[in-house]
């Protein structure tokens, strides 16, 4: 069964060695997060607080986010996905992680991590978050590399996108992934977790 170990969000900057921001930063930052509450409070959809994210990271941090492939939002660098985000709307609480990180968000993070590496050759993706417009969880792209090396997985992700399965579907490859996960996978996935 996989593991999850969380990180404390002080221990997963360290590495990064973040500067620390001038005071007018936060305020423009604390002015960002309270429009992207507000805005999202507004609206239920997953779409529609897709939006309200690309906005927040647009403005907030200056980055080029869009839908890239099937994935919900993504963080471009030189037209690659960089970071992989799996955005649910808030009234999506049954898809989102609660205790665990066992939730459709982390599988289809998953299929989409596997369709960076495999179908487009992607080895610049740096972390996966998992949010919604109040929560993140933050997984370093390095530990989904042993999603790549499990040959059940990939099994499955190939009877998923390559059409080699006889179900050939994506609710099926959630389905069989977490039960995989639950009962036959081997491994600690890190995270950190913020609010």
């Amino acid at each position: 069964m996989i593991a999850f170990k969380h990180t404390p969000i002080k221990d997963f900057l360290k590495k990064y060695n973040p500067n620390f921001p001038e005071l007018e930063e936060i305020e423009k930052f604390q002015s960002h997060i309270k429009t992207l509450l507000d805005n999202s409070s507004k609206h239920h959809t997953e779409r529609s607080q897709e939006e309200e994210m690309i906005e927040f990271f647009k403005e907030a941090f200056s980055y080029r986010t869009r839908n890239r492939h099937s994935i919900d939002l993504a963080i471009l660098v030189d037209e690659r996905v960089n970071v992989i985000l799996e955005v649910k709307a808030l009234n999506q609480k049954d898809e989102f992680p609660k205790e665990t990180l066992h939730s459709k968000a982390l599988y289809q993070s998953i299929l989409y991590f596997l369709e960076q590496s495999i179908r487009f050759d992607n080895n610049i993706i740096k972390h996966i978050i998992l949010c919604n417009p109040c929560e993140f969880y933050i997984c370093d792209a390095i530990s989904f590399g042993m999603f790549l090396k499990d040959k059940k997985i990939i099994e499955l992700y190939n009877n998923c996108t390559n059409k080699e399965g006889v179900v050939k579907d994506r609710p099926k490859f959630y389905k069989d992934l977490e039960k995989y996960l639950k009962e036959g996978f081997e491994g600690e996935l890190p995270y950190t977790h913020f609010f």
